[in-house]
């Protein structure tokens, strides 16, 4: 299944944590906390990956794919 997981990578975008697992989610803000330059880091990087998927980028995306059916 296509998730967060998969557009995101485990502690260079931030982290990913198991449902339903309150210990881990804990365990990664309190990082998030302790480390403030580290907390910054992630979210530039989340952030810049976010842009890659904006509406904008994925609709040229599909027009150009399927423009080169019309071509046809």
């Amino acid at each position: 299944t296509a998730g967060v997981s998969e557009l995101f990578e485990h502690e260079v975008h931030g982290f990913v944590v198991p449902p339903r697992d309150p210990e881990k989610l804990a365990e990664a803000m309190r990082y998030l906390l302790e480390d403030p330059k580290a907390c910054k880091q992630m979210g530039r990087r989340a952030a810049e990956r976010a842009r890659e998927y904006s509406w904008d980028r994925v609709r040229g995306l599909y027009r150009e794919f399927y423009g080169r059916f019309e071509r046809r």
